[in-house]
């Protein structure tokens, strides 16, 4: 991990998009004032993205909810000029400045096809998306329709059975009717997989098609050891995905930090 530590730490403090006066404030309030690493800019060494990545079988990228001030073709250039080659979608997200039209199961499919032609240009691959669920399994097909149409997999945290959301056999039976996977993430303590125990729960006994996925930052907010909630999945054979971030400090007040200057 320490090899490519600093290009995320570059990339994850340019993407938060502090001015330097900001950003050593943020530092000083954070008592980060010993530099982890030294600093590299878009220009230089950043945009060489993460070269190594996939040669240790990772596809490292951008979740779009990142760029969300953004629009979701702005947030394909930017991942591209930061020499990463991979982005998340985010559900709701607005598609381009030409127009409101927003991303969602159902959209128009000359914007299902705007967004492909848009990734084969910029030479950035989506591979999933982030889609919010009550866990009424309403709609779910469609969703799952749609993801097969993109070639996305599914990243969400639905209501789960034990609170009146349906069941995981039912995501299940339709996930296989498409071949589409999904992974259940983890938010803060009112959601669904806030406790890792949840997950293995919902997903060991399931097939290839339902996976988990790990939020580091939220996990160490909620006072977990995230590194150990990944080895867990991984010895059930279910760590799929993540999302990486660090945090300041283990619990409720870690505050998101570049990656290397927290926990």
């Amino acid at each position: 991990m320490k090899r490519f530590n600093w290009l995320l730490l570059g990339v994850f403090a340019c993407l938060l998009g502090f001015s330097g006066k900001t950003y050593a404030q943020a530092a000083e309030n954070l008592n980060l004032n010993k530099v982890v690493q030294p600093p590299y800019n878009c220009y230089g060494r950043l945009a060489d993205g993460c070269p190594n990545a996939e040669k240790l079988g990772l596809k490292v990228g951008v979740q779009f909810y990142t760029l969300h001030k953004y629009t979701f073709f702005e947030g394909i250039d930017l991942t591209r000029a930061l020499g990463l080659h991979y982005i998340e979608a985010t559900i709701g997200a607005r598609i381009s400045n030409e127009s409101d039209q927003a991303i969602y199961a159902g959209m128009p499919r000359e914007w299902m096809e705007r967004i492909k032609r848009k990734l084969a240009e910029s030479g950035v691959k989506c591979q999933s998306i982030y889609y919010w669920m009550d866990g009424s399994g309403n709609g779910f097909e469609e969703v799952v329709k749609f993801c097969k149409e993109m070639g996305w997999m599914i990243v969400t945290d639905p209501r789960r059975a034990d609170k009146g959301g349906k069941p995981v056999s039912f995501y299940e039976e339709i996930l296989k009717k498409y071949g589409v996977r999904m992974v259940f993430t983890n938010h803060p303590k009112a959601a669904s997989y806030w406790n890792p125990d949840f997950t293995v729960e919902d997903t060991e006994s399931y097939s290839e098609l339902i996976g988990a996925s790990v939020d580091f930052g939220h996990y160490m907010r909620g006072g977990f050891d995230a590194c150990d909630i990944a080895r867990r999945y991984m010895d059930i054979g279910k760590m799929y995905h993540f999302h990486l971030r660090d945090v300041s400090e283990i619990g409720p007040h870690g505050l998101d930090v570049p990656l290397g200057a927290g926990q």
